[in-house]
């Protein structure tokens, strides 16, 4: 893919401009994505999600997800994730966006729950953040 200038960041965490943003969309999967003509919420890494209450969701994932380097993608990885995004040492841009999360938790390898502090009726885009494995918990 040719852009006319050098990407900035790749961490979608850190995305700032838009090239970046595309190009980390399209390296890393998200839970869910938006469908950019209908705005519609569809699964992506997610098999579902659930509302549980106005609070309380239960994100069940795809059987059989890999990262590019052959790793499997599991509940620890989206729990970290969600948490470091939201984590003020590593100072991601994106921090108050996810500031609402009061726990994420992992049911199973293939099962998160979030709860909220209060409702926020457009959480479910908020899952379109995509997911990294737990060993980057930390700032590369």
């Amino acid at each position: 893919m040719l852009i006319p200038t050098e990407l900035q960041e790749i961490d979608p965490r850190f995305v700032a401009d838009a090239y970046s943003l595309k190009i980390s969309r399209l390296v890393f999967a998200s839970l869910v994505s938006i469908d950019p003509f209908s705005l519609e919420v569809t699964n992506q890494l997610a098999q579902s999600v659930q509302v549980l209450s106005p609070v309380r969701y239960l994100v069940r994932l795809k059987k059989g997800l890999r990262f590019s380097d052959g790793s499997a993608l599991d509940a620890h990885d989206v729990v970290a994730t969600f948490e470091s995004i939201a984590d003020p040492r590593l100072q991601s841009r994106y921090a108050q966006s996810y500031q609402n999360i009061q726990r994420i938790a992992v049911v199973d390898s293939h099962a998160v729950i979030f709860e909220l502090k209060e409702a926020h009726a457009p959480f479910l885009t908020d899952l379109e953040l995509p997911v990294l494995s737990s060993r980057y918990r930390e700032r590369k």
